[in-house]
């Protein structure tokens, strides 16, 4: 008799227990889920910081183009085609 309430109790024990790692492992909160947020969070990170430099890099563009009259004369030269009144533009075939 003592041995059936034992094993009944290891058996409701060792039910629990696998119950319990279930969830641990793959519920919701589980530590799955939370390994693969710390991986999206890593590359979003990441990303976030390249966004960052390439923001930083325009802004810099930017205010050289306010200040220097030169770089936007040559921006507009190069990235538009603008000529100077007065100049004479030719373009070569090869």
């Amino acid at each position: 008799m003592q041995k059936n309430k034992t094993r009944v109790l290891h058996i409701f024990l060792l039910g629990i227990f696998l119950f319990l790692q279930y969830k641990l492992w793959f519920a919701e909160n589980g530590i799955l889920t939370s390994h693969k947020l710390k991986v999206q969070l890593s590359i979003k990170t990441n990303e976030n910081a390249l966004m960052q430099k390439k923001n930083d890099d325009i802004v810099k563009q930017i205010e050289t183009l306010k200040s220097d009259q030169a770089a936007l004369e040559s921006l507009a030269r190069q990235e538009l085609g603008m000529i100077k009144k007065q100049e004479t533009f030719y373009q070569t075939m090869e």
